[in-house]
């Protein structure tokens, strides 16, 4: 499941029980809430686990013999080629799959 997919699970289980708890408490059902909180668990882990096994995969992005990573490029809001050391996404990337692992 990718992260947008997982961002909309989210919404619709959180909206789920905000609706069902305040505005219409006829339409909770506890089963069906623990059912779906169970699938947001494993949602969860599959995308923190898909988004760690991404963080390593730059590992293998090293070039041998320069030890460093290829430049990222990107357009701007101008629309102008952007190009930053991929160092800096890596990193980013590890420290979400990182702060992640302790929120779990």
């Amino acid at each position: 499941m990718s992260n947008t997919t997982q961002s909309i699970a989210s919404f619709i289980i959180n909206g789920y029980y905000i609706a069902s708890t305040l505005a219409l408490p006829a339409i909770y059902n506890c089963w069906v809430f623990l059912i779906l909180e169970c699938l947001h668990v494993v949602w969860w882990l599959a995308c923190w686990a898909d988004l760690a096994a991404w963080a390593s995969a730059y590992s293998s992005a090293y070039d041998i013999t320069t030890l460093s990573l290829p430049k990222a490029c990107y357009f701007d809001a101008d629309f102008e080629m952007v190009c930053e050391d991929a160092k800096k996404h890596k990193n980013a990337i590890a420290a979400a799959a990182g702060i992640g692992a302790l929120l779990w």
